[in-house]
């Protein structure tokens, strides 16, 4: 699980979006930063115009957001 210090609540704008807070992914134009907590994992995307769309796929085992 993530831990938040709460001196970084003060801007949580900045907190969950940071640009160097992003990984690569195996797909060109797909970076992303993940947040798990103790029953849900979100998922922010950060998709380069151009990039080829995602594919449809489920999880049955929990929900699952996105942004």
């Amino acid at each position: 699980m993530n831990h938040i210090n709460p001196a970084q609540l003060s801007n949580q704008y900045c907190y969950f979006l940071e640009d160097d807070a992003f990984r690569d992914t195996d797909r060109p134009g797909f970076r992303r930063r993940i947040i798990n907590g103790d029953g849900l994992q979100l998922c922010f995307w950060r998709i380069a115009g151009g990039a080829v769309g995602s594919f449809i796929h489920r999880h049955p085992d929990h929900e699952q957001l996105g942004i």
